[in-house]
């Protein structure tokens, strides 16, 4: 079945599905982990455990991968990476 065009000017991944629901290094880690629990496995083999701390329901991504010395970039391509194959086809 067809992936139908996503809007225009929004970022596409290789499918062509719209990537406006993204994981971005802005968004606070436990939304992130409450909306895509698959991405649990991703922080903890990046080095960030504390997933159910209280700072993790308002610290971003970027703030807890600073603090802990870990690639952002990397963190934050490797969970969109989780989320994209937990994705029904």
């Amino acid at each position: 079945m067809p992936h139908p065009p996503a809007r225009r000017g929004a970022e596409t991944n290789e499918r062509g599905d719209s990537m406006a629901d993204a994981i971005t290094k802005d968004m606070p880690i436990g939304d992130v982990v409450k909306s895509h629990p698959e991405t649990l496995e991703v922080f903890s083999n990046h080095g960030l455990h504390c997933i159910g701390c209280a700072v993790a329901a308002f610290e971003s991504i970027e703030e807890g991968a600073l603090v802990h010395g870990i690639d952002t970039d990397a963190l934050v391509k490797d969970l969109n990476a989780a989320v994209e194959a937990a994705k029904p086809d």
